[in-house]
């Protein structure tokens, strides 16, 4: 289970520090390689959508990598959907078994989400990574496709999923990321980003990113791209719809901000940079790894 304390562990990790969180428009990264460590294929979306959204538009390339598949979370009537579309469309279904069909439910939702964005199909890359619904999982064999990944975009920054969900994927794949990220020849710029499930320190924040109503729309689209999710299966305690998750989190970091700095901000997403030390960079995802143990 996710660890009641997470928030005090990052707590020590970053010490408070309330003039050293920057607010950015993200124009110091133009033209640069971007890439968002997604565990699940919605992640992204839900935490960082107004950010993917304007890192595309000040011209970055930016990539999407999905852990795993998600198909738990397909409801049946979904799935029976998208037979009978088959069916009507005079298609063959055998050699598509149901979780075949699940997951491509989940990867063209996924797909459709990032061109919400602004973000081509080429750029989203699906790892099916064998610790989802595995009892024997080849871990070695999911470093690796990280590790190939990462080697092959390049980016020059990385955004990585730091919160816990109930099932402990989201901690599984930070912990598969850091071995990954150990091993690739270049050392990126490092954002841990959250909010799908858990809510950071507020004086843990590096970066701030203040986006419109605007953004806000465009972002809540994306996320609802993911229509298998809309009601989701497994909501956790939390009986929100996952984009209003996001435009809760967003408001609120946003009143927290104006109240502290007087500004007049509609919403924010807010990050954690990792230092730029490599071997504090790992020690510190270690300590992460502590805090969202499973």
């Amino acid at each position: 289970m996710f660890k009641e304390n997470f928030g005090e562990n990052l707590m020590q990790i970053f010490p408070p520090d309330s003039n050293r969180c920057t607010v950015t428009d993200f124009s110091e990264f133009a033209g640069k390689n971007v890439a968002f460590i997604s565990p699940h294929p919605d992640d992204a979306e839900i935490c960082c959508g107004a950010t993917i959204y304007q890192l595309n538009k000040v011209g970055c390339s930016v990539y999407d990598i999905v852990g795993v598949s998600g198909t738990n979370s397909v409801k049946q009537n979904d799935l029976l959907t998208l037979k009978r579309c088959i069916y009507n469309l005079g298609l063959d279904l055998q050699g598509y078994d149901d979780l075949s069909l699940k997951r491509m439910i989940r990867e063209s939702e996924c797909i459709n989400a990032f061109r919400c964005l602004g973000v081509p199909e080429s750029n989203v890359h699906f790892l099916r990574l064998s610790i989802y619904n595995n009892k024997s999982p080849d871990y070695d064999s999911d470093v690796n496709k990280i590790q190939d990944t990462l080697e092959s975009l390049h980016p020059d920054i990385l955004f990585v999923c730091a919160d816990h969900d109930p099932h402990g994927t989201h901690g599984q794949v930070l912990e598969l990321t850091k071995e990954a990220v150990s091993r690739i020849s270049f050392k990126p710029r490092i954002f841990l980003y959250f909010g799908a499930w858990n809510e950071f320190p507020s004086e843990s924040f590096t970066t701030m990113y203040p986006f419109s109503e605007f953004e806000e729309g465009i972002k809540k689209q994306s996320i609802c791209c993911h229509t298998s999710q809309l009601n989701p299966m497994f909501p956790g305690s939390d009986s929100r719809e996952f984009y209003q998750r996001a435009e809760d989190l967003s408001y609120k970091l946003a009143k927290d901000a104006n109240y502290k700095r007087g500004s007049n901000h509609f919403a924010i997403e807010a990050f954690c940079e990792v230092p730029e030390i490599p071997s504090v960079n790992l020690n510190i995802i270690d300590q992460l790894l502590t805090a969202v143990s499973v």
